[in-house]
């Protein structure tokens, strides 16, 4: 009796001591509300739930509540499922990554061929992200996005990639909306039955699904919010593809998913190592991309996590192989608190130091005042490189705000001696020390990059150099025109049809637009016989030639 007894001691999750639990809490308090939206979240260890916990509204026109029940939208966390169906499916024999895309979608182009689905899965497939061709051809506008059959007939006129096959890594939506499109057709369903049946059965996980129709209706679905002036504004965005993202879950059905990654039985070894196979390119510094899976560190703990984001919706799951914990966070409020939060949570689960601070660890009290003459100092126009991206800082009572090109104008907090930020996108503004009255640039830091932008005034075009740009531009890969017309010494431009507005000249050669392209012409002359463009960063070297 005393040995069933310690066998049963040692199969339960720990307890969080009541310190930890306090410190959670704490966390969580942006969550806490009666009348907007908040989040879920859940700690495991060994896939045994420790905490779950629904915070603020599921849906604020129902006064329904967020629970450990709700479905909620994980955007690129799915990812991972769709790998986990890849490699079952190549378990099965029924196909290998290193199968050429064309095998199981031979209506790409034939220059695809060389292709690899393991290309698909790392990210080095070079292949432009759909997602921001489709922002550049709608004006910006995400309330339309591409079916499958779309996609593939945007696939089958692409004569290029962003870089060569397999020589770097770049994120891309199109890979894993490709890699759902061989799931389905392998298995001769939809993504929900052929995932169902090769991941989420097997694994016990019985309330997922991929929210594929806009007609789909979800029995306790959470619906996503952002703020606007009068309070919130519903996001009713639904992609038409799903398998980069649109998986909805439940806190439930990711402990089971956290026990397979932290503790898979010998018979799930084969599938596991499959899934944590990293790409040989690294990702970044100190990362590595695998399944549908970041692998790196928090501190000094070994972890596997990937983030999402949709329309509003914002999520981060984490495992720790070494220690069994788990955290998987997913917030509904339009905001990055999600992250954030799973972060400072598995720092109190792993006794981790917070990062240093960028100040005195006394705090803000040893910050200096922050006087008019200092926020004039950091009042200005600056620009980030190398994205050639302006962004006019400007100071309103005692108060300073960022306007990037193209974007809206955000009032900044203060966070540090010379850093201000803007937390709902995980922005941090770091001014250079002041000199002669002025800094002399800042540094942007944001998704894990650094931009310096050294202050800087507007370029000055003369009228030659605009006209070089005036004109209509035709791309045979995506089927429609950029037109650039002068009016009053300013170049506006229309893509296919919509409206993008004035554009900024960096210099003579280098026309940015809406904070989200960046055009450069190609070939010499009085008139720009071409322009490549770069949207976004995902989608770039797209050619446009005069007509």
């Amino acid at each position: 009796m005393t040995t069933m007894m310690l066998a049963l001691c040692l199969l339960q999750p720990p307890t969080l001591s009541a310190e930890k639990q306090a410190a959670i809490a704490e966390v969580l308090k942006p969550w806490r509300t009666e009348d907007g939206p908040g989040g879920v979240v859940a700690i495991y260890h060994n896939g045994e739930i420790v905490m779950q916990e629904g915070l603020g509204l599921a849906d604020l026109e129902q006064g329904t509540r967020l629970t450990p029940e709700s479905r909620i939208d994980i955007g690129s966390i799915t990812k991972q499922f769709v790998v986990a169906s890849i490699v079952r499916l190549e378990l099965e024999g029924k196909l290998s990554q290193e199968d050429s895309i064309r095998k199981h979608i031979p209506e790409l182009p034939e220059w695809m061929e060389a292709i690899k689905l393991h290309h698909l899965i790392h990210h080095t497939s070079g292949l432009r992200d759909y997602l921001n061709m489709n922002l550049m051809s709608n004006g910006g506008d995400l309330n339309h996005t591409p079916d499958p059959d779309e996609l593939i007939e945007m696939m089958k006129k692409q004569r290029e990639t962003n870089f060569p096959i397999g020589a770097a890594a770049m994120y891309c939506n199109t890979g894993y909306a490709l890699l759902a499109e061989v799931v389905k057709r392998t298995e001769k369903t939809d993504l929900t039955t052929a995932t169902r049946h090769l991941v989420w059965e097997p694994l016990g996980m019985k309330d997922s699904l991929y929210d594929a129709s806009a007609e789909l209706l979800v029995k306790q679905r959470a619906n996503s919010y952002v703020r606007n002036g009068q309070g919130f504004l519903a996001m009713r965005l639904r992609a038409s593809i799903v398998g980069d993202g649109g998986m909805l879950t439940t806190t439930g059905d990711m402990a089971k998913w956290s026990r397979f990654l932290a503790t898979p039985t010998e018979a799930e070894r084969p599938w596991h190592e499959a899934m944590l196979k990293p790409s040989p390119r690294p990702f970044g510094p100190g990362m590595r991309y695998a399944g549908g899976l970041f692998l790196d560190k928090l501190g000094t703990a070994t972890r596997i996590q990937h983030g999402g984001d949709w329309s509003g919706f914002h999520a981060m799951f984490t495992v720790f192989p070494e220690t069994g914990w788990s955290v998987f966070t997913a917030g509904n409020d339009g905001t990055q608190l999600s992250k954030q939060m799973n972060d400072k949570i598995a720092r109190i689960l792993l006794d981790l130091p917070e990062p240093a601070a960028p100040v005195a660890s006394a705090g803000s009290q040893d910050w200096n005042p922050l006087t008019p003459e200092i926020l004039a100092a950091y009042a200005g126009r600056f620009v980030l490189k190398p994205i050639e991206l302006p962004i006019e800082f400007t100071v309103e009572d005692g108060k300073l705000f960022a306007l990037p090109q193209g974007q809206p104008k955000v009032e900044l907090t203060r966070t540090g001696e010379r850093e201000f930020s803007y937390a709902p996108v995980q922005a941090k503004f770091t001014f250079e020390a002041i000199a002669e009255g002025k800094s002399p640039a800042v540094v942007l830091d944001q998704g894990g990059a650094k931009l310096r932008g050294p202050r800087g005034e507007a370029f000055a075009a003369t009228a030659e150099q605009r006209a070089a740009w005036v004109g209509e531009f035709w791309s045979e890969e995506l089927e429609y025109a950029i037109v650039v017309t002068e009016k009053d010494g300013a170049l506006l431009v229309k893509i296919n049809g919509h409206d993008w507005g004035a554009g900024t000249l960096g210099n003579a050669k280098q026309l940015s637009v809406g904070g989200f392209l960046t055009i450069t012409p190609q070939g010499e002359g009085a008139t720009w016989p071409a322009i490549r463009v770069d949207a976004g960063g995902r989608a770039s070297r797209l050619l446009f030639t005069r007509r």
